[in-house]
């Protein structure tokens, strides 16, 4: 993952659209009822405000702030260091 995950307003979050998910779940009732009251409130599923509400993406910036937005973040990460950390799978060691 990233360190910090940015969306513009109309993008959309997720692997499938809305009507891909519409299309899928058309066979359960309790989903396409979920499904029918977050249309009926005019939100889409795949909506980054929704995503963003639940922590996926830390912020949703609108195309005009993305250079200041993104010179915050690197400024903010500019003294990260990476721990060398070998991977478990490596381990042949002879007994």
């Amino acid at each position: 993952g990233g360190d910090i995950v940015y969306a513009y307003p109309g993008s959309m979050i997720g692997i499938m659209s809305d009507k891909a998910v519409s299309a899928i779940s058309r066979k359960d009732s309790a989903m396409m009822a979920k499904i029918d009251a977050i249309h009926a409130k005019g939100e889409r599923l795949d909506d980054p405000f929704i995503a963003a509400s639940y922590g996926y993406i830390d912020d949703v910036i609108y195309p005009a702030k993305t250079r200041s937005e993104i010179i915050k973040a690197i400024k903010m990460f500019s003294n990260k260091r990476f721990m060398e950390i070998p991977p478990k799978y490596m381990n042949n060691q002879a007994l």
